[in-house]
């Protein structure tokens, strides 16, 4: 083993690099901060969605109970009722896709970002080792 110090431009090489992995971690610790809110927020949209299921399955429970007891003002009452429920499933079904569709966006964007930041940094460090090969006087690819 050489007690030999690297070259400026080896140690400028390598400089770049952990600079170009430190971004790496940084970006990952972000990625895993927004993850876990785009997880918390997916759960209180499921949350939205079985509030609005289980009122329409009660809206659905209250009309059987008005045809059981055969009283036409409370038929159309319990209908009406229904058809709102059924509405506004939709309308929150509709919401929840939306939302849940720009967070898995957004979140697959942030991970394309961090991917390329590991090939900018996995690129750096084979510069550096091409770099300390040369210096060292071994051919690319050749092995010990």
């Amino acid at each position: 083993m050489s007690n030999r110090q690297p070259e400026p431009h080896v140690k400028e090489l390598h400089a770049t690099a952990q600079a170009l992995w430190r971004a790496v971690y940084e970006a990952s610790a972000v990625v895993f901060a927004e993850r876990t809110v785009h997880q918390a927020r997916l759960a209180d949209l499921d949350a939205a969605q079985q509030w609005a299921r289980t009122r329409v399955a009660s809206a659905r429970r209250e009309l059987v109970r008005a045809f059981d007891a055969r009283d036409a003002v409370r038929v159309e009452a319990a209908q009406r009722h229904l058809r709102e429920c059924e509405a506004e499933e939709v309308h929150i079904d509709l919401a929840v896709t939306a939302e849940a569709r720009a967070l898995v966006r957004t979140g697959l964007a942030e991970l394309n970002s961090t991917l390329e930041q590991v090939c900018r940094a996995l690129d750096a460090d084979r510069r550096v080792q091409e770099a300390v090969a040369r210096e060292h006087g071994v051919r690319p690819g050749a092995r010990a």
